[in-house]
């Protein structure tokens, strides 16, 4: 027995990807990201359309109503409050480093009217939502499938959470 480390036994190619992926292990996490996709295409616009509008009195009598047009999840970047960043992406290398979590930015878009008088409509930020890898809403999302580990993943205070 050795008495100290050796890469003897290890491959020469141990880092680099084969030409043809294991399917099974290529197809892992697929259930779990086309669902995130759909929701971030079909399921946060069908959520804002089924939402209930709300309305109520002011104590002067005006009544007001306020109704979700969209809601939709940015790609995670760099907030715009920081001024000295040459690209606004983050990306999610940047998240495992720094210990932060890959997220993006959730907002809505609430219409609202006074007493019947349409109002011009109001962007909220709603808070950040962790974006999971491979996703739409990832920054490095075009990537061809050889650049990629093979498991749907989120980042989350700079830690890899498999799903």
């Amino acid at each position: 027995m050795k008495l100290y480390p050796t890469l003897t036994n290890s491959r020469p190619d141990f880092k680099k990807f084969p030409e043809k992926l294991n399917d099974h292990l290529k197809n892992f996490g697929a259930p779990h990201l086309d669902s995130f996709n759909e929701m971030l295409t079909h399921g946060l616009e069908n959520c804002a359309k089924h939402m209930i509008p709300v309305s109520f009195k002011t104590p002067a009598g005006e009544q007001i109503e306020l109704r979700i047009e969209s809601i939709q999840i940015s790609r995670p970047q760099v907030p715009m409050a920081v001024i000295d960043v040459k690209n606004r992406l983050i990306y999610p290398t940047e998240s495992r480093q720094l210990h932060t979590s890959y997220m993006g930015m959730c907002s809505a878009r609430v219409a609202w009217s006074v007493s019947g008088l349409e109002k011009a409509p109001i962007d909220v930020d709603l808070g950040e939502v962790p974006i999971m890898l491979k996703s739409n809403a990832c920054n490095l999302g075009a990537l061809k499938p050889e650049k990629w580990l093979n498991m749907a993943s989120m980042i989350l205070n700079g830690a890899d959470i498999l799903l």
